[in-house]
């Protein structure tokens, strides 16, 4: 029996599981977006500048394994990220 609900749980688990670094990359982009937003509106100063900078280098980081990735799957992995949270 728990072998059975082991399978069921872990069947369960992989059709709803969600590309967790996907999500963290979009989560990258907007903060850049939203921040570089921002600075059009505002005077920018060595912090902001550094911000911005510290934003671009953890987006960059994040979404290293997505750049050859076709529109359609990032898509797809994007609606997983909005819908489970």
């Amino acid at each position: 029996m728990k072998k059975v609900l082991f399978i069921a749980a872990l069947f369960l688990f992989s059709c709803t599981s969600k590309d967790t670094q996907f999500c963290k990359c979009l989560e990258a982009g907007d903060a850049l977006n939203n921040f570089s937003s921002e600075l059009l509106q505002a005077e920018v100063d060595q912090a902001k500048a550094d911000k911005l900078n510290a934003l671009k280098k953890a987006k960059k980081e994040a979404c290293a394994d997505y750049q050859t990735m076709k529109g359609e799957e990032m898509l797809k992995r994007k609606k997983e990220c909005t819908s489970a949270e």
